[in-house]
This record gives structure tokens, C-alpha cells and sequence, in this order.
């Protein structure tokens, strides 16, 4: 079952990029409120403390949007890795059934988990709900670095204020990686897997759909 459930976990992965490609791509994006509305998500009050003039929005919203392509990149061929080569994953989702039925110890599961971190590097976890948020690209040093860039020296130093609490906190595990998953059993990892499936096909679709209705154009009637 564990091959069964690692497919499932890479089909997962999949379809979350697919909705990021979309979320991202204009057309989807004006579904969601535009490039800006999408940039305010992004990096929240920041935004406003920066008081951007409309030349300075035009270009943070086109850093984002480099800044997305870049994490979808990056993810893409970190999934490809777990696609071409899935022991790793394996290994570790039978630790983490054999770890919740009590046949290894925490140690020897945390041992586990260390040695698939390299394997599954910069891969988050699909059944953590917190990660279905959107991305931060303020903990990005390439964005924050070419925001910095058509920024004024108050802006920077504005800019610079919010990052030190994100700064210090940097440091913390990753505990919402793939690696990191608690010990469960396969056969409730199967089913949280599979829900999470249908969760994604769904959201998946409703994307597809408002895609279409945009590309119709307004409807009649309609100002």
C-alpha cells in the first residue's frame, strides 16, 4: 500500500502546482483580483506601510509575479525527483505507520525523517492545511533583494523594519516539509490522501470553470 499512497501523494503535488500555474497565469489571476490584489495577499500590511507609487506597484507586481514562476519551477522539479525516484518516500511513509502502530521508537522515526530531508528538500507537506495559503515572498532573498532595488532609502529601511521578526524566525524547522509528517497509519494517511485528491480535483475544476468564463468575456447584460 505504501507504493499506492506515495502515488497518491506525488498526484497530490501535482495538482497544487496546476492550481498555482493557474492562480498565477493572468488570465486566472484577474479571477482572483487582479495582479495587485495578488500582491497585497502576498506580502500583507508591508504593502501599504510602503505607500508604493503606481510606477513602484507596476514593478513589485511584476517581481511576484517572477517570484511565483520561480517557486513553481523549483517545486515542479522537486516533485519530478519524488516521480523519477520514490523510495525515499516509501521508506518514510512506512516509518510513519510502523512509528504510529508502535513497532519503531520516535528516535528511530526522527532518524527517518533526517535521512528523506535531503530527498525531499523544499517539498511541502499536501496534508498540511497551512500550506494551501498563499506563498511569502518576503521570505524570498532574490525578491526582497530586487524589491529593495526601486525602493527609496525610507522605503528600505521601512521594508527592512517588518522583515527582522521574519528574520529571527527563519531559523525554525521546517516542520510543514514533506519529511516532516507525523507518524500515521497507511490507512489513514491513504484516506487524508485521498480526501485531499478530490479536495484538489474539485478546486481544480471550479478554477478551470471560472478560467472559461473569462475567456467568454462578460455576459450579456451584464456591465
Amino acid at each position: 500500500m505504501s507504493k499506492h499512497v506515495t502515488t497518491n501523494v506525488v498526484a497530490l503535488l501535482d495538482d497544487i502546482v496546476a492550481m498555482g500555474e493557474m492562480a498565477a497565469s493572468g488570465e486566472m489571476g484577474n479571477a482572483f483580483g487582479g495582479r495587485r490584489a495578488g500582491l497585497r495577499g502576498a506580502m500583507g500590511p508591508v504593502l501599504d506601510q510602503l505607500n508604493l507609487d503606481e510606477s513602484q506597484r507596476e514593478k513589485a507586481q511584476e517581481l511576484h509575479r517572477q517570484f511565483q514562476q520561480r517557486e513553481l519551477a523549483r517545486t515542479k522539479q522537486n516533485i519530478n525527483k519524488v516521480r523519477s525516484n520514490p523510495v525515499p518516500l516509501m521508506k518514510l511513509i512506512l516509518a510513519s505507520d510502523a512509528a504510529a502502530e508502535g513497532k519503531i521508537t520516535t528516535e528511530e522515526f526522527k532518524q527517518v525523517q533526517t535521512d528523506s530531508a535531503g530527498e525531499l528538500s523544499d517539498i511541502l507537506n499536501p496534508l498540511d492545511q497551512k500550506n494551501f495559503g498563499r506563498s511569502k515572498p518576503l521570505a524570498d532573498e532574490k525578491f526582497t533583494e530586487e524589491l529593495r532595488n526601486i525602493l527609496t532609502d525610507e522605503q528600505v529601511a521601512t521594508l527592512d523594519a517588518s522583515l527582522e521578526p521574519a528574520d529571527s524566525a527563519a531559523t525554525a524547522p521546517p516542520a510543514n516539509m514533506l519529511a516532516n509528517i507525523e507518524p500515521m497509519s497507511l490507512d489513514k494517511m491513504d484516506k487524508a490522501v485521498s480526501s485531499g485528491k478530490n479536495i484538489t480535483s474539485g478546486m481544480k475544476k471550479v478554477m478551470e470553470g471560472m478560467g472559461a468564463l473569462q475567456e467568454l468575456g462578460p455576459l450579456p447584460g451584464v456591465p
